[in-house]
């Protein structure tokens, strides 16, 4: 992003990305159905993408370079919503598992 931009996530479970030189906006979905666990709580950005993550855990990851209106996220990594137990790298998948104290067992490739 540049000077130029601001990126902003509201109550209602969007992203907005807006061009101040311009006066646009481009709007980026969690879900297609939004519900309360997509309520968005942190945004960041780094060189390659925009990322929100939202209440029930997940991030949301669209990569800037193919951001455009009413998208959904190109990645979404699951969390948890209680203790990690375990985790576990397999580095010949490059995907860590983990598991929390209530079973729930997530994988996420890196």
């Amino acid at each position: 992003m540049d000077n130029n931009t601001i990126i902003t996530g509201g109550l209602d479970k969007q992203v907005k990305v807006w061009n101040l030189k311009d006066k646009t906006t481009i709007t980026l979905l969690t879900s297609e159905k939004p519900q309360l666990g997509d309520t968005l709580t942190a945004i960041a950005t780094n060189d390659k993408y925009v990322i929100a993550l939202t209440l029930d855990g997940k991030l949301h990851f669209w990569n800037q370079n193919e951001i455009s209106d009413k998208k959904l996220a190109s990645k979404v990594i699951e969390g948890h919503q209680n203790y990690i137990s375990s985790v576990i790298y397999n580095s010949k998948m490059q995907t860590v598992y983990s598991a929390d104290t209530s079973g729930k067992i997530s994988n996420n490739n890196l």
